[in-house]
């Protein structure tokens, strides 16, 4: 039905317009909610017919078993909200993997993001001065480091099945890149530059691209004679960022890693997610395979990295350079919490299934047990 092809195009578009604050659901949920719903018998037929997503529904459950018990023990129902996040999220992934596998979504997601693209080129140009970190119309740089990091997995991932539209996909992946340099994010930073290293010496036409491309733009800048590193202040703080280790807004003993050292007795069944002053802390912790060790214990562990192990065992070499790129902006920020990090990973579970099936173009998700 393109009407749900349609609801999605605007989710993508309007994902970067947050007006309510940090842990609420924004304007572009209520389009997800929408998708959702329009796909749910598809949904609920599908739950459990291949490794990757049955793992991921057992660890929704564990989640909210977990939270559950901590929120009636504290009489804290925050604890409760991630939750609510994971399985909305989680619903989002399936009805992206049941659709995925139907003509033209693919085409409404390229352009969908394009726009969403060009969309926030805008809005850079009319917001008001934000500093050398720029966050947009997001709550923080880092969620509009993770929203460009997850449309470069997003998009290439595509290309990975189709192999189509190659000029577009890569003109989002310099967009997205652009977003990423404009956050600062230090970790996202470096997810971008191995991405496009791969990128290079994927093959020779993107090697001469790419080379042509930066050749040209270092002559441009060179012959208007005002060349100078000092002038570059986004490249400079980025650089000072990553040389010095941590700075205001996290190095690792301000992001809690230090918590499962001090609370090991939460390592097997979970503390739960939440309700930070309980752990002598102000903020979550900023790690999300850490985050799940601890708040979701080894039980809850288990069950996220069963799925993940699915999606990275027997896959190709793009599929697992691709994650390996979104797990290390994972690894030392906690993002399960946003939609279109599980989606990545479930368009990246549906190029492998395609790469491993390519005789069988339509290929559904029950078949690919």
């Amino acid at each position: 039905m393109k009407f749900s092809f349609y609801i999605w195009s605007l989710y993508l578009i309007l994902f970067p317009f947050y007006f309510f604050s940090e842990g609420n659901p924004q304007i572009a949920d209520i389009l997800g909610s929408l998708f959702i719903i329009l796909n749910g018998k598809s949904i609920l037929e599908n739950l459990t017919s291949n490794i990757f997503t049955k793992y991921l529904l057992y660890f929704v459950i564990y989640s909210f078993l977990v939270n559950t018990t901590f929120m009636l023990i504290l009489g804290n129902f925050y604890i409760f909200k991630s939750s609510i996040f994971y399985l909305y999220s989680f619903l989002f992934m399936m009805a992206v993997l049941q659709k995925i596998q139907q003509k033209g979504f693919i085409k409404f997601t390229r352009i969908a993001i394009f726009i969403s693209m060009l969309t926030q080129l805008i809005v850079w140009q009319t917001i008001p001065d934000q500093g050398v970190r720029l966050q947009l119309l997001f709550n923080n740089p880092n969620q509009l480091a993770l929203w460009g990091l997850c449309i470069l997995i997003i998009i290439n991932g595509i290309y990975s099945i189709t192999k189509e539209k190659y000029n577009l996909t890569l003109a989002i992946s310099f967009l997205a890149t652009l977003f990423i340099f404009l956050s600062a994010s230090r970790s996202a930073t470096v997810c971008s530059l191995i991405f496009w290293l791969f990128f290079l010496f994927q093959s020779k036409k993107n090697f001469i691209l790419i080379s042509s491309v930066v050749t040209i733009m270092l002559l441009l800048v060179i012959s208007t004679g005002s060349f100078s590193l000092d002038n570059l202040t986004q490249i400079n703080y980025i650089y000072e960022r990553i040389s010095s280790g941590g700075d205001s807004d996290g190095g690792l003993g301000e992001r809690g890693f230090d918590r499962i050292i001090r609370f090991p007795q939460y390592l097997v069944f979970g503390a739960g997610e939440g309700f930070d002053s309980r752990f002598n802390a102000n903020l979550e912790l900023h790690s999300t395979f850490l985050n799940l060790i601890f708040s979701y214990g080894i039980i809850g562990f288990y069950f996220y990295m069963r799925s993940i192990a699915t999606l990275l065992f027997n896959s190709y070499r793009d599929i697992i350079i691709l994650f390996l790129i979104l797990s290390i902006f994972a690894n030392v920020h906690m993002t399960l919490r946003i939609p279109l990090f599980w989606i990545s990973l479930g368009v990246l579970f549906y190029a492998k299934r395609i790469k491993n099936n390519p005789i069988e173009p339509e290929i559904t998700i029950e078949k690919i047990e």
